[in-house]
C-alpha cells in the first residue's frame, strides 16, 4: 500500500477491491450472495451507498465500515483494521 496504512484517512476504494479480491470475492460473488444487481454492488463498493454492500464487505475483511468508508462514519480517527497487516 505504499507504506500507508488503512487508516480513516487514507483508505483508498482500489486498495478495498484490491483485498476483496484477495479475500476471494469478486463484485459478481458478492451480488449473488446478497441478491442485488452487479452494478449495484460496483457502485456500492467505491461509494459505499449500501448498507447491506457496507456491512457485508465489513463483514468479509473483518474491518469497521468507519475505516473502509471514513466519508460515512461518524466515529473518532485512529481506527485500524486487519487490512493494516501485509499479505502472506
Amino acid at each position: 500500500m505504499n507504506g500507508k496504512s488503512a487508516t480513516a484517512e487514507s483508505f483508498d476504494p482500489f486498495e478495498l477491491a484490491y483485498r476483496l479480491k484477495r479475500a476471494g470475492y469478486s463484485v459478481t460473488r458478492l451480488a449473488r450472495e446478497l441478491g442485488m444487481p452487479r452494478s449495484t454492488v460496483a457502485v456500492s463498493i467505491y461509494t459505499g451507498s449500501s448498507p447491506r454492500v457496507r456491512s457485508r464487505v465489513a463483514e468479509i475483511l473483518n474491518c469497521q465500515e468507519q475505516v473502509l468508508w471514513p466519508f460515512r462514519a461518524t466515529a473518532s480517527e485512529g481506527i485500524r483494521c486487519p487490512i493494516d497487516k501485509k499479505p502472506a
